[in-house]
């Protein structure tokens, strides 16, 4: 057995003690013994694999843990610090995440569910690619106020039977600027639908033939 303490990352007092085999089981106790863990300091945790779901975690730092397989569906991850993290597997269906910081976290193979993203920073993520909430959330911020642009985004939040290929067979002419937007996002090895990888890599190439020019246009001058 090894003593645990979670602690308030915002004053540093301690939120519940006890002695247990894993974090993960002594995190269960403190929700059975009526603990506020709101604002914790979980930051660098080993959480993978446990069974953690219908936790309110608002405000908490879990940066840079080992979140690979966790279910924490129907959560409160509200303003919550997520950097760096790995979430690849996890269940966070229905979860709530608005205001979260996700940058730099791995999110391959997520199931996101009817969860709420709203205004989380998905900054330099790997994404998962088949979660129809996180695409969309990601088309309706770019949407603005545009309708048809929204319209784009609320089919594909929609549309949870339609794959990748259903979706580019669409005769829209935003179908265009919805790729434009999610190339962005691509990262390294984070298997993109192809359409995405090569107009990431045609734009980065753009990108770098424009910087060569402007070079040369320096040097000349």
């Amino acid at each position: 057995m090894t003593l645990y303490q979670i602690k308030s990352h915002t004053d540093g007092r301690v939120l519940y003690e006890c002695e247990a085999e894993s974090l993960a089981a002594a995190v269960n106790r403190a929700v059975a013994a009526g603990s506020d863990l709101r604002y914790s300091n979980l930051s660098g945790s080993d959480l993978s694999y446990s069974n953690l779901r219908g936790l309110n975690l608002r405000g908490s730092n879990l940066s840079y843990s080992n979140l690979r397989g966790l279910n924490l569906s129907g959560s409160d991850l509200s303003y919550s610090n997520l950097i760096g993290s790995v979430l690849s597997g996890s269940v966070l269906s229905g979860s709530d995440l608005s205001g979260s910081n996700l940058r730099y976290s791995n999110l391959r193979g997520s199931d996101l569910s009817g969860s709420d993203l709203s205004g989380s920073d998905l900054r330099g993520s790997v994404l998962n690619w088949r979660s129809h909430a996180l695409v969309g959330e990601i088309l309706r911020r770019h949407a603005g106020k545009d309708p048809a642009k929204r319209k784009i985004a609320g089919l594909v939040l929609v549309s949870t039977d339609w794959c990748w290929q259903k979706f580019l067979a669409i005769d829209d002419p935003l179908r265009d600027w919805a790729i434009s937007v999610l190339r962005d996002y691509v990262q390294d090895g984070d298997r993109a639908p192809d359409v995405l990888t090569a107009s990431a890599n045609e734009e980065s190439g753009r990108d770098g033939q424009d910087g060569r020019a402007m070079e040369r246009t320096e040097s000349a001058s």
